[in-house]
């Protein structure tokens, strides 16, 4: 008689994925960054990264209050020949973050 004895150890590791929910500005419109419905994602937060990106019309994006959580990542971007601006009228914080602008893109800090 022939014996065997194995064993098998099956290990399925745990993998959590954290993916970044990027946010972009849905509308070619002036509006609030606190609105979440603005944004395809909400107000950016956390290590979601944030897109000011427009290709139909110039606009502006205003900080009028301190968001409730900092931002990282924001990409500024539009079109030849439009312009968005992003106005900061409130503080507003981004941690460990890339500010990114291309052609067209304003930053205004109001006092």
């Amino acid at each position: 008689m022939r014996k065997r004895n194995s064993a098998v150890a099956v290990v399925y590791g745990l993998c959590v994925l954290t993916l970044q929910a990027a946010t972009a500005w849905k509308d070619a419109v002036d509006g609030d960054w606190n609105t979440a419905a603005n944004w395809t994602e909400g107000v950016p937060a956390g290590a979601n990264p944030a897109f000011l990106t427009n290709a139909a019309a110039s606009h502006t994006v205003t900080v009028a209050s301190e968001p409730a959580d900092a931002a990282t990542n924001l990409t500024i971007r539009t079109a030849p020949g439009l312009t968005t601006t992003l106005g900061i009228a409130a503080p507003i914080a981004f941690t460990n973050a890339w500010l990114t602008l291309s052609t067209g893109a304003v930053v205004r800090i109001a006092e």
